[in-house]
């Protein structure tokens, strides 16, 4: 048994109470969408399927909370606000009653890695998803790191609820056939090893570590002969609850920075951000902006009629004098953002591949592997805000991603149906051919019992 008691307890997550409203999106970053699979005026409870993913890869959308469909309507992106995603508008009732979409499994360690694969393929968390669909691994790293420039979630959700997470991590090293547990973390922790779970340290000056300096700081140099399979802690909590519970991933924990209350909140896809802050104390008199993430990788809110979506992970409130406004000048390509780029990307390439909306280099530069830590924006000497960029980058990434999936699913259901009507085709004459065999044997016999009619009785009339 894993000891956790050393560990600080740390700022205690809450649970932000239910909005009047849900807008749950049916659209998330880097996989297809979903349909919605309800009728406004339905009634439907916790944990009921909203919405049905339109190919294998993507996910299903159930509901957060129970409620009434109100509407399927366009709202904004949290992510990109200036553009429109659908929604299905739920109209919550505290009084209805969940309903788990899958059996619980106490018994998880007799359950074969297929089974549990699948079972996480249908949590509806993207992580977890890619993470089913992966080849076998031999290690699981489990990422409970808390960069000093990011959002404490993670470590706060292993402080909070370590059984949780410590299992879900077995449930997923089960299902992906690892041997090995690396929990890896900054903070410095005392925590009894077991067989199957080890500590590694980040060190203090490495402030946001990339994948491939993560698996060093885990592994060492035996890294590079390992295939290991990268897990947040919230990723490993989910897998526990879809597992354990038998429960959708349908909250989020959202930090909230700049409010009276100020912490980590457990929150329904779909709330309203504005809802979100009320329930954190509301606005501060010196409010001044809303970014949509933490300080340093932020991106700016036109508004608060936004609802929280399935990529949402921090929210900070701004207060006092606005800072001077950021006069960028053109790029010199003096390379500064790809030495600070813990991806080992080339940010002013990608720029320049924004700039033209040009998708192809922008997958040829591996644009998938930005992690929008923001640390080219801080070290650019023009002042462009190159985090921004590579965000609206990702959109129209994610947007050509989506619509050729949809392209696969629709050109897999044509093929399908083509098959369908040839096979019914052939069945329909081949039956024909029997009938008409039958038939004709059916003349012959009836001929042939005329003629020996006849003979027997040659003064029959014909």
């Amino acid at each position: 048994m894993t000891d956790l008691r050393h560990l600080p307890t740390g700022a205690e997550i809450r649970l932000c109470a239910a909005p009047q409203r849900l807008f749950v999106p049916l659209l998330r970053r880097g996989l297809p969408g979903a349909l919605p699979c309800v009728q406004v005026g339905e009634r439907v409870a916790a944990g009921e399927l909203i919405g049905r993913r339109v190919h294998a890869s993507g996910c299903d959308v159930p509901a957060p909370l129970g409620g009434r469909i109100e509407a399927v309507m366009e709202r904004p992106a949290l992510r990109a606000p200036w553009r429109s995603q659908p929604c299905v508008v739920v109209d919550c009732d505290p009084s209805a009653a969940e309903q788990p979409p899958f059996p619980a499994w106490p018994d998880w360690t007799q359950r074969t890695p297929q089974a549990l694969r699948q079972r996480l393929r249908d949590s509806g968390a993207a992580t977890l998803q890619r993470l089913a669909n992966m080849p076998p691994a031999d290690v699981l790293l489990l990422d409970a790191s808390e960069p000093l420039d990011a959002a404490p979630r993670q470590g706060t959700l292993l402080r909070q609820r370590p059984q949780q997470v410590i299992d879900g991590a077995r449930m997923l090293a089960r299902a992906l056939g690892a041997t090995r547990i690396v929990l890896l973390t900054h903070a410095p922790v005392a925590l009894v090893a077991d067989q199957d779970i080890a500590i590694a340290e980040l060190p203090a000056h490495w402030p946001r570590p990339g994948r491939r300096a993560r698996e060093t700081a885990a592994l060492g140099a035996a890294a590079s002969s390992q295939r290991i399979a990268h897990c947040p802690a919230t990723a490993a909590h989910d897998a526990w609850r879809a597992v354990a519970q038998g429960r959708h991933a349908s909250h989020r924990l959202i930090h909230v920075d700049g409010v009276p209350g100020a912490g980590l909140y457990e929150v329904a896809l779909g709330t309203p951000i504005s809802h979100l802050i009320e329930h954190a104390g509301g606005y501060p008199a010196d409010a001044r902006a809303l970014l949509g993430g933490g300080l340093r990788d932020g991106l700016p809110l036109p508004h608060d009629d936004l609802p929280i979506d399935h990529d949402s992970r921090a929210l900070t409130v701004l207060g006092g004098a606005l800072p001077a406004a950021n006069v960028e000048s053109p790029c010199i390509r003096c390379g500064d953002c790809a030495d600070a780029c813990p991806e080992a990307l080339r940010p002013w390439r990608l720029l320049e591949a924004v700039e033209r909306h040009d998708i192809e280099a922008l997958v040829a530069e591996a644009l998938d592997d930005c992690v929008h830590c923001g640390a080219c924006t801080s070290v650019c000497p023009s002042r462009i805000d190159l985090n921004a960029r590579l965000a609206q980058g990702h959109e129209w990434l994610d947007e050509e991603v989506h619509q050729r999936l949809l392209a696969d699913a629709a050109r897999e259901r044509h093929l399908a149906r083509q098959a369908r009507q040839l096979r019914v085709q052939e069945e329909q004459m081949a039956a024909q051919a029997v009938r008409k065999e039958a038939a004709s044997a059916s003349a012959v016999l009836a001929a042939i019992a005329r003629a020996k009619a006849r003979r027997e009785n040659p003064d029959a009339a014909p």
